[in-house]
């Protein structure tokens, strides 16, 4: 399956993930070039991923209008956050941790950056992309 995005881990650690259209994101062995596991869940292909610069998480974004938050040792997926659940009907384009670790921030294809608390996993920002000519 085509690969949409990869990340590579915090120093040290000698990670990639990859994010596909097969609706998975891989972990891999940088140093080897292994499969170490699978992480599965996704409804729609995924879009995006990338580590958090707390160990041991990883997001990822999706067709499926969802990011999810995955522990990377273990492999399961810790919670999701549908951007329909807030009334919106979009493609969830990208992510990324905020520096500090505790927000979740996302793209989507309505044009609307978005920003959520890991700790409650509630939206806590909303900001409209805007054209510039």
């Amino acid at each position: 399956a085509p690969v949409m995005c990869v990340d590579s881990s915090p120093p040290g650690r000698r990670l990639l993930v990859s994010a596909s259209r097969d609706r998975t994101l891989k972990l891999w062995n940088i140093v080897t070039g292994s499969l170490l596991k699978t992480l599965a869940g996704h409804d729609a292909d995924v879009l995006w991923c990338c580590f958090s610069p707390h160990w041991p998480f990883i997001a990822s974004s999706s067709a499926d209008g969802t990011c999810r938050i995955w522990h990377v040792d273990h492999g399961n997926c810790l919670t999701q956050l549908a951007l329909h659940d807030i009334g919106v009907s979009a493609i969830a384009t990208s992510c990324i941790f905020s520096p500090d670790g505790w927000r979740l921030l996302t793209t989507s294809d309505d044009g609307i950056m978005r920003a959520f608390a890991l700790d409650t996993c509630h939206l806590v920002g909303t900001y409209a992309a805007e054209a510039r000519e």
